[in-house]
């Protein structure tokens, strides 16, 4: 699994990459950045958080999917 960062003036963007288990799966999601925020990380952390709920999700719809077909096949 990698995160990776990218910081614009207005919002902060996370990009999570997850390769295994015979497929390649990518999420990214982003934070508004709030600039009278005196906790400068927490707009990183909704970035990613955002951004594994998305990853989660897909991975979740592809396993469906891949059930679905099986069940078809029977």
């Amino acid at each position: 699994m990698a995160v990776s960062l990218a910081s614009h003036p207005d919002s902060v963007a996370a990009t999570v990459t997850l390769v295994g288990f015979g497929s390649a799966y990518a999420a990214t999601a982003e934070a508004r950045r709030s600039h009278q925020n005196p906790d400068p990380h927490i707009e990183y952390e909704l970035a990613v958080s955002r951004a594994l709920s998305r990853l989660q999700h897909d991975i979740m719809e592809a396993i469906h999917r891949r059930i679905d077909r099986t069940a078809d096949d029977i």
